[in-house]
């Protein structure tokens, strides 16, 4: 966050919301049996929702000395259309031997969004506490938005000893999204919202492919279990501003250790220690360079070029359990590690006060 000049801002708001909104839910799951050595499980979930919502807002901020900065007086309307589907695939395949299995399991995620947005505000900036300019909004936001996810996880698990046993598994998720807002202003002359906002206009498609391939090592002993092992990420990106003309392409390679010991060293009593690495890829919203100025004096604009984040997560943890007086107790520490973390840089303008926010990778 930067301030150019005053440390402080004082806001002061008065808001009131109306909202309308219903959805309808359902869900449902079927397992069955192949045959004695195979089970397949289905679930599905489905959500639909429908909101309609209107937000007055009135609000003033000023600097340190209590000086005014500037004040705006909004009303907004919505008109929004979600549906959310889920649904899951698990098959188990048991073998003859013993503790060797097969195991598939596959996601698909569909979410998308339909909503017309209707904004009229007057902004008002000063200047040593008189007015010096004002912005005038009455606009018309049409919006269609849409994520789907699918991905699946193949594991297999061969024992190598009484006590050991291998896992190998792959991973193969595709996400893909699209967001097209085109932003319209009221024309007095045609008396319609029909006069295009270029800056406020963006259609918008991401794809993003990962391959992960792992293996573990488990071992299960009376009073020590531990298990060690990695995978590689292989990270497509395929980012294309489709107003501009633009296309990012980027490839990145992962590394995602990971270990766990649990140590029982008496009966009730356990120590572990558990470490994964793990990433988290920027959402649509995020990478997508697009301004909202629904709040004149607080807009958010996304950012193409972020990269997915990665984190080292460590935890150790030690519980214990007296039967006899009922009393458990725990205690854990953790650590985590964030390289290119995906945060939010703020620059704050000391004459209007208005804060332009924009997700950024830091360490």
């Amino acid at each position: 966050t930067t301030y150019p000049g005053d440390s402080v801002f004082i806001d002061n708001a008065t808001t009131n919301t109306y909202v309308n909104r219903y959805n309808f839910k359902t869900s449902g799951s079927y397992e069955f049996k192949i045959d004695s050595n195979n089970t397949v499980k289905l679930t599905a979930k489905a959500n639909f929702y429908h909101t309609e919502s209107e937000e007055d807002k009135s609000s003033t901020t000023a600097g340190n000395t209590g000086i005014l900065k500037n004040s705006m007086d909004r009303d907004v309307k919505t008109n929004t259309d979600k549906q959310s589907i889920t649904t899951t695939l698990l098959y188990k395949h048991r073998f003859k031997k013993a503790r060797r299995t097969l195991s598939l399991n596959a996601d698909w995620n569909l979410l998308n969004t339909d909503g017309s947005n209707f904004l009229k505000s007057l902004n008002q900036v000063y200047s040593n506490g008189t007015p010096s300019s004002s912005q005038a909004i009455d606009q018309q936001r049409i919006s269609d938005k849409s994520t789907q996810k699918v991905s699946s996880r193949l594991v297999y698990t061969e024992p190598l000893s009484a006590k050991y046993s291998l896992e190998v598994g792959y991973e193969l998720s595709y996400n893909y999204g699209k967001n097209n807002q085109v932003t319209y202003t009221y024309s007095p002359v045609s008396q319609k919202y029909d006069e295009e906002v270029d800056s406020l206009t963006n259609n918008f498609t991401q794809s993003i492919l990962i391959n992960k391939p792992n293996v573990r090592i488990n071992y299960s002993g009376k009073k020590i279990k531990f298990n060690f092992g990695s995978g590689f990420g292989f990270t497509h990106f395929d980012l294309v501003d489709n107003t501009l003309g633009k296309d990012y392409i980027r490839n990145y390679t992962n590394f995602f250790p990971s270990a766990s010991i649990n140590y029982t060293y008496k009966n009730q009593h356990n120590l572990r220690f558990n470490y994964n690495g793990s990433t988290n890829q920027p959402s649509l919203n995020q990478l997508q360079p697009l301004r909202n100025n629904t709040d004149y004096f607080n807009q958010y604009i996304g950012n193409p070029d972020l990269k997915p984040s990665f984190t080292n997560s460590f935890n150790i943890s030690h519980n214990t359990y007296n039967f006899l007086k009922d009393l458990f107790m725990y205690q854990s520490f953790n650590v985590r590690i964030t390289s290119n973390a995906i945060t939010n840089n703020r620059i704050i303008d000391l004459d209007s006060g208005k804060t332009t926010t924009k997700p950024i990778n830091t360490n």
